[in-house]
């Protein structure tokens, strides 16, 4: 990770933040700092505030990623629904609900989330989007996984 790109904007952000904290522009740029930084819990509380100020599904997206990082699955999986349902043509909220369910051992909802990825008409087609469907299309032929039962303590 190349947080070094971020570190200005965390050190200056605590000292903007007074002044634009009704920029929603300025509190996704700080909130995808603190993300990119590692201060999670921090990026979600900026990324709230730009919640009630913009409808961009971008920041249910990174809010997403903050709660997967930090262990939080269900959280992570209610802000990509959202973050579909306010765009249900966009790929990235399927593709990272995809790649939730499979990281933590819900293979057929990976599997199913993926298919219903791939048959979005895309308005945008991009490098990035054809990387997103390429890594879609491999999860739909990985084997399914198994997750272990938790052990007793004897």
């Amino acid at each position: 990770m190349h947080s070094e790109r971020y570190d200005y904007l965390v050190e200056d952000g605590e000292r903007l933040y007074g002044t634009l904290s009704e920029d929603f522009r300025f509190l996704y740029d700080y909130g995808y700092a603190l993300h990119k930084t590692g201060d999670y819990r921090r990026s979600n509380i900026v990324l709230q505030q730009g919640m009630q100020l913009s409808s961009d599904p971008m920041f249910h997206n990174i809010a997403a990623k903050n709660y997967e990082a930090l262990g939080a699955y269900d959280e992570a999986e209610r802000a990509l629904r959202q973050a579909h349902a306010m765009i249900p043509h966009r790929l990235y909220p399927l593709y990272l609900l995809a790649r939730l369910y499979a990281a933590t051992g819900r293979s057929e909802e990976a599997r199913t989330t993926a298919r219903r990825a791939l048959n979005l008409k895309l308005k945008v087609k991009s490098v990035q989007t054809r990387e997103m469907q390429e890594e879609l299309q491999k999860l739909l032929h990985e084997p399914t996984v198994q997750t272990q039962p938790e052990s007793c303590n004897e």
